[in-house]
Protein backbone atom coordinates (compact mmCIF):
# COMPACT_ATOMS: atom_id res chain seq x y z
CA UNK A 1 0.00 0.00 0.00
CA UNK A 2 1.25 3.72 -0.96
CA UNK A 3 1.97 5.95 2.16
CA UNK A 4 -0.67 9.48 2.25
CA UNK A 5 2.41 11.22 0.90
CA UNK A 6 3.15 9.33 -2.04
CA UNK A 7 -0.32 9.28 -2.93
CA UNK A 8 -0.93 12.60 -2.47
CA UNK A 9 1.81 13.48 -4.61
CA UNK A 10 0.53 10.93 -7.31
CA UNK A 11 -3.06 12.77 -7.37
CA UNK A 12 -0.85 15.71 -7.73
CA UNK A 13 1.18 15.32 -10.42
CA UNK A 14 0.22 12.23 -11.55
CA UNK A 15 3.43 10.32 -10.93
CA UNK A 16 5.49 9.39 -7.89
CA UNK A 17 8.62 11.38 -7.05
CA UNK A 18 10.89 9.06 -8.17
CA UNK A 19 8.55 8.54 -11.71
CA UNK A 20 8.68 12.39 -12.32
CA UNK A 21 12.70 12.01 -11.25
CA UNK A 22 13.10 10.02 -13.53
CA UNK A 23 11.28 11.69 -16.57
CA UNK A 24 13.43 15.14 -15.52
CA UNK A 25 16.23 12.68 -15.92
CA UNK A 26 15.68 11.67 -18.98
CA UNK A 27 14.62 15.40 -20.41
CA UNK A 28 18.08 16.45 -18.81
CA UNK A 29 20.03 13.77 -20.54
CA UNK A 30 18.08 15.01 -23.85
CA UNK A 31 19.13 18.41 -23.25
CA UNK A 32 22.96 17.50 -22.57
CA UNK A 33 22.95 15.20 -26.03
CA UNK A 34 21.33 18.44 -27.71
CA UNK A 35 23.98 20.82 -26.76
CA UNK A 36 20.83 22.83 -24.80
CA UNK A 37 23.10 23.13 -21.79
CA UNK A 38 21.68 26.90 -21.11
CA UNK A 39 18.68 25.11 -20.31
CA UNK A 40 20.08 22.95 -17.56
CA UNK A 41 19.68 25.97 -14.82
CA UNK A 42 15.79 25.05 -15.15
CA UNK A 43 16.25 21.54 -14.98
CA UNK A 44 19.09 22.01 -11.55
CA UNK A 45 16.29 23.92 -9.96
CA UNK A 46 13.69 21.04 -10.39
CA UNK A 47 15.48 18.18 -9.82
CA UNK A 48 16.24 20.02 -6.47
CA UNK A 49 12.98 19.96 -5.70
CA UNK A 50 11.95 16.97 -6.81
CA UNK A 51 15.06 15.43 -4.62
CA UNK A 52 13.39 17.22 -1.90
CA UNK A 53 10.17 15.36 -2.21
CA UNK A 54 11.93 12.37 -2.39
CA UNK A 55 13.61 12.84 1.08
CA UNK A 56 9.92 13.09 2.56
CA UNK A 57 8.93 9.73 0.88
CA UNK A 58 12.33 7.29 1.24
CA UNK A 59 10.15 4.42 0.20
CA UNK A 60 9.71 6.12 -3.06
CA UNK A 61 13.33 5.47 -3.80
CA UNK A 62 13.04 1.69 -3.47
CA UNK A 63 10.34 1.52 -6.26
CA UNK A 64 13.01 3.37 -8.35
CA UNK A 65 16.00 0.40 -8.96
CA UNK A 66 17.63 2.24 -11.91
CA UNK A 67 18.02 5.96 -10.28
CA UNK A 68 20.86 5.52 -9.73
CA UNK A 69 22.27 3.92 -12.64
CA UNK A 70 20.38 6.97 -14.74
CA UNK A 71 21.98 9.78 -11.89
CA UNK A 72 25.38 8.32 -13.11
CA UNK A 73 24.75 8.45 -17.07
CA UNK A 74 24.12 12.04 -16.81
CA UNK A 75 26.75 12.54 -14.68
CA UNK A 76 29.08 11.04 -17.45
CA UNK A 77 27.59 13.51 -20.10
CA UNK A 78 27.64 16.18 -17.92
CA UNK A 79 31.60 15.54 -17.40
CA UNK A 80 32.36 14.85 -21.19
CA UNK A 81 29.91 18.07 -21.59
CA UNK A 82 32.43 19.75 -19.59
CA UNK A 83 35.46 18.16 -20.85
CA UNK A 84 34.11 19.34 -24.36
CA UNK A 85 33.80 22.99 -23.12
CA UNK A 86 37.45 23.01 -21.66
CA UNK A 87 39.10 21.82 -24.76
CA UNK A 88 37.27 24.06 -27.25
CA UNK A 89 38.00 27.10 -25.01
CA UNK A 90 41.94 25.59 -25.30
CA UNK A 91 41.57 25.57 -29.00
CA UNK A 92 40.01 29.16 -29.21
CA UNK A 93 43.17 30.41 -26.62
CA UNK A 94 45.86 28.80 -29.09
CA UNK A 95 44.78 30.33 -32.53
CA UNK A 96 48.20 30.95 -33.72
CA UNK A 97 49.44 27.73 -32.64
CA UNK A 98 47.04 26.60 -35.01
CA UNK A 99 48.08 28.84 -37.80
CA UNK A 100 51.49 27.95 -37.50
CA UNK A 101 51.41 24.14 -37.20
CA UNK A 102 47.77 22.90 -38.62
CA UNK A 103 48.90 19.30 -40.34
CA UNK A 104 46.38 17.19 -42.66
CA UNK A 105 46.63 14.10 -44.05
CA UNK A 106 46.56 15.07 -48.38
CA UNK A 107 45.47 12.13 -50.80
CA UNK A 108 48.48 10.37 -51.01
CA UNK A 109 48.37 9.86 -47.35
CA UNK A 110 51.00 12.00 -46.55
CA UNK A 111 50.88 14.60 -43.76
CA UNK A 112 51.33 18.21 -44.95
CA UNK A 113 51.56 21.17 -43.02
CA UNK A 114 49.08 24.43 -43.70
CA UNK A 115 50.28 27.37 -42.10
CA UNK A 116 53.45 28.70 -44.74
CA UNK A 117 55.46 31.54 -43.85
CA UNK A 118 53.10 33.64 -46.36
CA UNK A 119 49.83 32.77 -43.67
CA UNK A 120 52.66 33.89 -40.57
CA UNK A 121 53.27 37.18 -42.42
CA UNK A 122 49.29 37.91 -43.01
CA UNK A 123 48.05 37.12 -39.72
CA UNK A 124 51.29 39.60 -38.11
CA UNK A 125 50.14 42.45 -40.15
CA UNK A 126 46.26 41.65 -38.96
Amino acid sequence: MMPPAARQTRQQNGSTPSEALLALLEAERRTILHGRLEELDQIVRRKEALLARLERDPGSLRRAPNLRAVLQRNHQLLEAALQGLADVKARIDRPRALLNRMEVYGPSGHKTQIGTTEMQRIFKKL
